[in-house]
């Protein structure tokens, strides 16, 4: 019986051991962690998590630039804006007029071979000067990105 009783103190002790030893050990890492800097970037990611809002737009149907284009042509086109601002849906609808305003004077301005033209990224180029336009009205950075849903030249 007493060899027993020797063995059960003995693995208390340890398992009081290895508890202690385990507290220190997480203790000292998110010590560690709160010095970097990580724990707070976490925790404020975790409070202020990065909203995407992709807003769709009214189909356009514009003339295109009748100075460079052989005869009258058309574009239709359906357009939606991509921001990581939780307002922009807000801010987009409140100022619809003079979005689509934008982005019919950057579309008038093309010609068939203009709208299709990309950049060194295999961008097209007319996304970049819609972003611009409608963050130039907005006053702010507020869209990212324009998509493109659909279009037809005519």
């Amino acid at each position: 019986m007493k060899e027993s009783g020797k063995t059960d103190n003995k693995l208390k002790k340890i398992l009081i051991v290895v508890i202690i030893l385990l507290v220190l050990s997480v203790g000292s890492l998110l010590g560690i962690g709160l010095k970097s800097g990580k724990a707070k970037e976490m925790v404020e990611a975790a409070m202020n998590p990065e909203v995407e809002t992709t807003v769709p737009l009214e189909e356009f149907l514009v003339n295109l630039d009748e100075d460079k284009a052989v005869g009258s042509q058309y574009l239709k086109i359906e357009l939606s804006v991509y921001s990581m601002d939780k307002e922009a849906e807000k801010l987009l609808t409140e100022n619809a007029a003079q979005v689509r305003d934008a982005v019919i004077t950057v579309l008038h301005s093309q010609t068939p071979e203009t709208i299709f033209k990309k950049d060194q990224s295999g961008s097209l180029i007319v996304k970049h000067e819609i972003v611009e336009k409608i963050n130039d009205v907005l006053e702010q950075p507020i869209v990212q990105d324009v998509y493109i849903t659909n279009i037809v030249v005519q």
